[in-house]
């Protein structure tokens, strides 16, 4: 073969096997980029699984107090200061649910976190328009940013197009949309879109206008830029650009959106308003969301009675205290720990402060319990001494012989030391303390009988669940302030019986002034302090029990205000409005519905006076005494009308004058210092008879309508 054969031959077979070499080498391209994408694949599966999801700031919420109908009632900020609410999806308008999606990520549900198709769009856009005009973010990316700023990379844009994944597939689009609406920028500290609503509009983001809704939606984009009380128009022009899209896609009617776009943005952002300020320090130690059980309405009109007190305030140092009870649930549905939160922050409804006389009744219940006492038993009223302890009543007087249930409407200090004495001090004080130190008493000292006037000390909020024990029959609550307390267990402090016959006692306390007598509504009692330090008035209607305290924060004198002029009409006030609020169920285990059962008997024979030896005094007495004073009527005063009803007793109080007394209704001789009026409506005559034969006269008018 010749040498030009030989190199056509080979030429040949080089061309033969060309074909081979370059599938070959295209192979090779092929498992290059195969192997490339399997570890760029393994690379950003390794970088999901190791990165970090940071929710904290998404936990670190504020502590929010909720009403019982998910309104706000106070909160906490931050530890960096800010004011990051929770924003259910549920509890925020649907329109602006719908805007959000619209404006800022239309396929939310269609996505895992990252939307591939709206990045290739975004590519082919900017493209074409030879810059960035559009961009892929999602609600999942755009959470990752509020979750974790980081510098605008293209490194740190595939993390947290990664986090975004991982964000979906952890949280669920629920959860996504739900943190987003937390953490969304309002504006200052404002975070979230119900910090966002009630700064801005003074009102839950349930129920908004479809410009406030798109004024909540184009906010996050630049919150310090868009700001509708820095820069009016630029907020108003992103606003207008959002509702006209909205009503492109249907969202909006052609003339809701023209309405919208003449809709006047706010120009101030307010302070958000905290009308239970004072529960938060009451429940110091409560979830980041808690639902409580007061009553909204309730609560507003407290704070309405606090900004009169406010205005009526003898000094910057005088405050008022206010806590209700729902007797039927056991729940606290009005609390006031204050009259204004700018002026004091102490919750004064869980300070301990003397209860001056308030302690009373139970004293007299434990008695009438241990059958010692009945409400007409006759006990002395008279300058006695407890070895170097002498008592004296409020106004310096003593009334001698009188009823048990006289002496207790009077709050007479001296039958209610007898009583304490006979029922022992620390009997006394023990049974009140079951399950709880509700009595303080200074460290190391015991309990004597000063404690009966208001030698100890007692919260208002302690006080007035010993008051609702009165009308539970004798059972004590724990007042719970969550809203789904279902179950409470309770002590029996008294015996149905004993309860019963208190309150019914002081069902026949004679109304403050300027309140007409409106018989067996209210059961209530006053106290005042030492040197007026503290004003207090705690009563029931047929359902709620209400306390109220008045007096000075630093505990000087608040002279000359006293329970019964001061805190008593404020409680008149309240209740009147409590005893029609709710209706009472059939079967309610209250007090009042005992009460209407119960007919006034005569006490037996061994108790028609409280001490044996006191018969042979009564009857001493009845020989003649000095005339201490001048023979009055305390209650009714003459013209006063009375609302009452048939066959009810009305309790009469008389002062001065020679006592024991005799009272004639339309001069007809009554059995004790009350009647039974026969008709009503209808006047009557009452005429007072003391011993010296001295007499006075009241005529009153008994009504069964307010209206009259």
């Amino acid at each position: 073969m010749t040498l030009y054969s030989k190199r056509r031959q080979a030429a040949q077979l080089r061309a033969a096997l060309l074909p081979c070499r370059q599938r070959c080498r295209w192979r090779h391209v092929w498992l290059a980029l195969i192997l490339y994408a399997a570890a760029g694949g393994l690379l950003l599966g390794f970088t999901y699984h190791v990165l970090p999801l940071n929710l904290q700031p998404f936990n670190a919420r504020s502590r929010v107090i909720e009403a019982a109908d998910g309104s706000l009632l106070a909160y906490t900020p931050t530890v960096e200061g800010r004011l990051r609410f929770l924003s259910e999806p549920s509890r925020v308008d649907p329109l602006l649910v719908k805007l959000l999606l619209l404006a800022e990520d239309e396929r939310f549900y269609a996505h895992p976190g990252v939307d591939v198709w709206a990045i290739g769009r975004a590519i082919w856009s900017n493209l074409r328009a030879g810059q960035r005009i559009s961009g892929a973010s999602t609600l999942d990316m755009q959470c990752i940013r509020l979750l974790d700023r980081r510098a605008r990379t293209y490194k740190n844009k595939i993390i947290e197009a990664l986090l975004a994944l991982k964000l979906r597939h952890t949280l669920g689009a629920a959860g996504v949309l739900r943190l987003y609406l937390s953490l969304a920028p309002m504006g200052s500290r404002l975070e979230g879109v119900r910090a966002g609503s009630l700064a801005w509009f003074g009102r839950e983001p349930q129920t908004l206008t479809p410009a406030q809704a798109a004024l909540l939606t184009v906010l996050p984009r630049a919150p310090e830029l868009l700001r509708p009380d820095r820069h009016l128009k630029r907020a108003h022009y992103y606003v207008a650009q959002l509702l006209k899209q909205a009503q492109q896609a249907g969202l909006l009617s052609p003339a809701a959106a023209k309405a919208a776009l003449h809709e006047t943005l706010p120009t101030v952002m307010r302070p958000i308003a905290q009308p239970g300020f004072y529960l938060k320090a009451r429940l110091p130690s409560v979830p980041q969301e808690y639902r409580s059980s007061i009553d909204p309405q309730l609560q507003a009109k407290l704070l309405t009675q606090a900004a009169r007190f406010n205005r009526s305030a003898r000094s910057a140092d005088e405050d008022l205290a206010i806590v209700v009870i729902d007797d039927v649930t056991h729940q606290v549905v009005g609390y006031l720990g204050g009259r204004d939160m700018t002026l004091n922050e102490v919750d004064l409804a869980s300070a301990v402060r003397s209860p001056g006389s308030a302690l009373k009744p139970f004293a007299y219940a434990m008695a009438i319990e241990a059958r010692k006492l009945h409400p007409l038993s006759l006990i002395s009223d008279d300058r006695a001494g407890f070895n170097t302890y002498q008592p004296r009543n409020f106004d310096g007087s003593f009334s001698g012989f009188i009823s048990a249930k006289e002496a207790l409407l009077r709050s007479l200090n001296v039958p209610a030391v007898k009583i304490l004495q006979a029922v022992g001090p620390d009997t006394f004080f023990t049974r009140l303390n079951q399950g709880k130190a509700r009595v303080h008493l200074p460290e190391g000292a015991a309990a004597t009988l000063p404690l009966i006037l208001g030698g100890c000390g007692i919260s208002l909020f302690d006080l007035s669940a010993l008051y609702s024990m009165l009308n539970t029959q004798g059972l004590l609550f724990e007042p719970s302030l969550s809203a789904t307390a279902t179950s409470q267990d309770s002590i029996r402090l008294l015996s149905a019986s004993a309860a019963a016959q208190v309150w019914a006692m002081l069902q026949d306390s004679p109304p403050p002034a300027g309140f007409i007598f409106d018989l067996g509504r209210f059961a209530y009692k006053t106290g005042t302090s030492h040197n007026y330090a503290d004003a207090l008035a705690i009563g029931s209607c047929r359902r709620y029990t209400v306390g109220i305290w008045i007096g000075r924060r630093s505990g000087q004198s608040n002279y000359p205000v006293n329970g019964r002029s001061h805190a008593a009409p404020l409680l008149f006030a309240l209740l009147q409005d409590l005893a029609d609020k709710a209706p009472l169920p059939g079967n309610a285990p209250l007090t009042t519905t005992l009460v209407q059962k119960l007919r006034p008997s005569p006490p037996p024979p061994f108790l028609q006076f409280f001490d044996h030896k006191d018969k042979a005094r009564f009857r001493a007495a009845s020989l003649g005494s000095p005339v201490a004073s001048e023979l009055q009527f305390i209650f009714p005063q003459s013209g006063m009308q009375l609302l009452a009803l048939p066959n009810q007793a009305i309790c009469v109080e008389a002062s001065g004058g020679t006592p024991p007394y005799l009272l004639y209704v339309n001069d007809k001789l009554s059995d004790n210092l009350s009647f039974t009026p026969a008709a009503v409506p209808g006047f009557y005559r009452l005429t007072l008879l003391d011993q010296k034969g001295t007499t006075v006269t009241v005529d009153v008018k008994l009504i069964n309508e307010l209206t009259e």
